[in-house]
């Protein structure tokens, strides 16, 4: 009779573990720096964005020079534009599919960053499996979610395969500034609630005033690690109801496996302080 060797099943479960990638979902208020943050890995950097967020690649410049290899979804090699929400859609969706599950991606490649899900989300709501469901809402609405959904499961297999994934996503601040609401600016309440439930780290990146040692101050970009993001769906429980009722799903900031208590309220805006933070409390 073979006995369970529950230590060496253990010792490979944490080898497993240290050896996976994070999934980062990176938010904050354009301009804030989430492209940027993505030149801080100080590892080989596979940058994916479409045209209106080429800007984001002389941003992630600034401090990966060297490590970035961009490439633009919806141009061809040529720089001329393929495919746009109204012209061609699947073919931005096909070639992202096909780059995440490029064969031996994991070895040329340290991190993959998707900049930003804001750019995406018009090529997902007019690929043709949604436009297929026709103004059936209900469909159409369940279809945006399996894309989603699919584009989810591909960054996540990456991760098993030792690759960090950063996914950026664009947030609008609204109410009181002292104690503001940040909204994710994604279509659906179902995607994005499932973006964020599914991402173990949620960070946000913004621009935070202090004083260096000459009591001077400055603007640095930190980690915001505290906080709410909310997302509001309209419900309405009949064909009368016209108004409807609000229902608000809120998710916290969060660091895989770290304590809210165990952390500063900000952290630099850098990759490899961040890690370093997740892989300390993860080996204990």
């Amino acid at each position: 009779m073979a006995f369970l060797d529950i230590a060496s099943l253990k010792a490979q479960s944490a080898a497993q573990k240290k050896n996976r990638g994070q999934l980062i979902l990176v938010t904050g208020v354009r301009g804030e720096g989430k492209s940027a943050f993505a030149g801080t890995t100080k590892l080989p950097t596979l940058l994916l964005h479409t045209a209106k967020e080429a800007h984001g690649v002389d941003s992630a410049n600034i401090h990966g020079k060297g490590l970035i290899t961009s490439v633009c979804l919806n141009m061809d090699d040529a720089g001329k534009i393929i495919s746009t929400p109204e012209s061609q859609p699947d073919s931005t969706l096909i070639n992202l599919f096909d780059i995440l599950a490029m064969k031996n991606l994991e070895k040329s490649f340290g991190v993959v960053v998707i900049d930003s899900l804001e750019s995406l989300d018009p090529y997902v709501s007019a690929c043709r499996q949604v436009v297929d469901c026709g103004k059936d809402g209900f469909k159409s609405n369940a279809e945006i979610k399996n894309v989603w959904d699919k584009i989810l499961s591909a960054c996540i297999e990456l991760t098993y395969k030792g690759v960090h994934v950063i996914l950026n996503l664009p947030v609008e601040m609204s109410g009181d500034p002292a104690a503001p609401n940040f909204t994710p600016v994604l279509r659906g309440y179902g995607s994005a609630s499932n973006i964020l439930g599914a991402c173990p780290t949620i960070i946000r990146v913004t621009r935070l005033v202090t004083q260096n040692e000459s009591g001077e101050n400055e603007t640095v970009h930190a980690i915001h690690t505290a906080g709410l993001l909310s997302k509001t769906k309209t419900v309405k429980k009949s064909m009368h109801d016209r108004e409807g009722t609000k229902e608000n799903r809120s998710f916290h900031l969060r660091i895989a496996g770290v304590a809210s208590s165990e952390v500063p309220e900000y952290l630099h805006a850098d990759f490899t302080e961040l890690l370093a933070l997740i892989e300390k409390k993860g080996a204990k």
